[in-house]
């Protein structure tokens, strides 16, 4: 193998890949980064054995072939070295890099015995706008449950339903959920479970790019294709298994009127949330007092060794007066995750889960669970 590209290029590639990369013992391959040629291109890939990411970046390929190589040692080299031409050369297992006037000798192992990321082939499911597509995600993937003792909600649902994309997750003390429009109709409505891990990946890839991201599902694993508007920028393929289990029937939780509606500066609120937070107790419970004939809602937090804070914020209120008690913190995941001015908050008493959303759009909501006997 023998090949020449541009610093910046194989940096970005490098970065791309390597943050799958962990210390494994076991199985040390998985320590290192695969570099293969193909075709004018110079292919960079890392496993982990549940996600698989290849990154194409322009290269001029004197000589075809691969090796592996340490991932954080290649990577920490390459990320100092100035932007040039690099050359590297492979010669008796070993990667020769020349940048100007630093070299290094890295020590490979071959590609043979790299783990096969699975080529993962069909039509694709959608192709969506890469800004579209994280926007969702973020807004979603918050709510998911961290912990494995339910793999059924430790992950993103992903629902497709003729010229829609459904995002949902839950961790069963709040849901959220997000509709995505495109304009390609799926001939067949599927869905399917995302480890929270790949999804969390898969944000960090889209970051700033601007392009397209297509999606292909085979048995029990998901391919998202990404391609950058920006020719400089390298393609990305993340392969990830999906996680294999019904996700909780959560349409029926959605309530469908409430007994208490409010209507409310989103930013008011929010400020008033985190001055309270401070405030509150072990359980991070913060208590909202909603008055109709005032048409204000009072958010009171309390704690014995810290004091206490309360602070009035004017809003639209129809229905019953309310008290009812949040974890702040679920409170403010919701509100960031709201891009209008206005929020409706909708109550069916201190016992049972509020809904929150922009005020006049119902593409995303979030439901929250009260903490009871506050």
């Amino acid at each position: 193998m023998k090949l020449v590209c541009l610093q910046k290029n194989l940096q970005k590639g490098l970065n791309i890949t390597e943050r799958i990369v962990g210390k494994n013992t076991t199985l040390p391959i998985l320590n290192n980064v695969l570099l293969e040629t193909q075709k004018g291109l110079l292919s960079i890939s890392s496993t982990n054995l549940e996600i698989g990411i290849n990154c194409l970046i322009s290269a001029k390929i004197e000589k075809a072939g691969s090796i592996t190589v340490p991932a954080k040692l290649f990577s920490g080299f390459v990320n100092n070295l100035p932007n040039d031409k690099i050359f590297l050369e492979l010669k008796n297992n070993n990667l020769n890099v020349k940048l100007l006037n630093y070299k290094a000798i890295i020590s490979g192992e071959s590609a043979k015995n790299f783990p096969i990321i699975p080529k993962i082939t069909g039509e694709e499911l959608f192709i969506v706008n890469t800004v579209i597509l994280k926007n969702g995600l973020n807004q979603v993937i918050y709510a998911a449950s961290f912990t494995e003792n339910r793999p059924e909600i430790n992950g993103i649902f992903i629902n497709i339903i003729k010229d829609k994309i459904i995002m949902a997750a839950t961790d069963s003390f709040r849901l959220a959920e997000k509709t995505i429009n495109f304009n390609k109709k799926s001939e067949n409505n599927t869905s399917f479970i995302i480890p929270i891990r790949s999804a969390q990946e898969l944000l960090r890839i889209l970051g700033e790019k601007s392009g397209e991201v297509k999606l292909v599902v085979n048995k029990n694993q998901i391919l998202f294709s990404i391609k950058d508007n920006n020719t400089d920028e390298p393609s990305v393929d993340l392969v990830s298994r999906l996680i294999d289990g019904n996700f909780p029937d959560y349409k029926q939780l959605i309530p469908k009127d409430f007994k208490t509606k409010l209507i409310i500066n989103k930013n008011e609120l929010l400020n008033s949330v985190k001055i309270s937070s401070v405030f509150s107790g072990k359980i991070n419970d913060v208590k909202f007092s909603v008055s109709g004939a005032k048409n204000e809602i009072d958010v009171v937090a309390k704690d014995f060794s810290a004091g206490e804070n309360s602070s009035k914020i004017k809003g639209e209120i129809t229905g019953d007066d309310l008290e009812i008690t949040f974890n702040y913190k679920y409170i403010i995941d919701g509100l960031n995750s709201l891009s209008g001015e206005n929020i409706f908050w909708g109550f069916n008493g201190p016992t049972q889960p509020s809904l929150l959303r922009v005020l006049d759009n119902r593409d995303y909501f979030y439901i929250v669970m009260p903490i009871r006997n506050q």
